[in-house]
């Protein structure tokens, strides 16, 4: 079964959680998923995720500029 299905056979405003919708085992994945989101620079205060892309643009631009051809 997919995720969208388990949710669609929820009644409308039904109040529910990972662990009851969609079984104990994805719940665990999710947790750990959410650890490591944690981790990326989206989230992180101290790093300007728009600086770090622009370095990245400016040193690969010859390569990103044969890619859009």
């Amino acid at each position: 079964m997919h995720l969208k299905e388990n949710v669609n056979q929820l009644s409308l405003y039904q109040v529910t959680n990972v662990a009851v919708t969609h079984g104990d085992d994805l719940s665990e994945v999710l947790v750990e998923i959410d650890a490591y989101a944690e981790n990326l620079y989206l989230y992180r205060d101290s790093d300007n995720i728009f600086d770090l892309l622009f370095i990245y643009l400016q040193e690969n631009k010859i390569h990103l500029y044969s890619y859009a051809k």
